[in-house]
């Protein structure tokens, strides 16, 4: 009987759908822009990085919010421990090509969890 049962158990846990995996937990996040002030030809992409610290293992959500009151489609990343770090990544380029300059940030929002500070840059463009 034993046996049936631990037959049964390993064949329902091959057919556990992604969606049912743990949900991890961040103890922090913190995003980075490369570059921070740019002074030039535009339009011009801005290359944003976060670092992810678990606080435990599993998969963790998240998006990227932005100055213009936009934000990424969800996105995640999946941890195997306690205290690992991930980076993680996008690109924004900003709809300002005219002359003048633009203060914006990005920052990375983990689902039910931390936000980290908002990564700022300058953008002055010249015709």
């Amino acid at each position: 009987m034993r046996r049936i049962i631990l037959s049964i158990a390993l064949m329902l846990a091959a057919f556990v759908p992604a969606s049912a995996q743990r949900q991890g937990s961040v103890s922090r996040a913190t995003a980075r822009v490369v570059p921070t002030n740019w002074h030039g030809a535009c339009p011009h992409a801005f290359e944003f990085t976060a670092t992810i610290i678990s606080r435990s293992p599993g998969t963790v959500y998240y998006l990227w919010e932005r100055s213009d009151n936009s934000s990424s489609p969800r996105q995640s990343t999946t941890f195997g421990r306690a205290g690992e770090s991930k980076v993680v990544r996008t690109r924004w380029t900003p709809g300002h090509s005219g002359s003048g300059t633009l203060h914006g940030w990005a920052r990375l929002q983990i689902e039910d969890g931390p936000r980290s500070a908002p990564a700022p840059f300058i953008l002055q463009c010249r015709q």
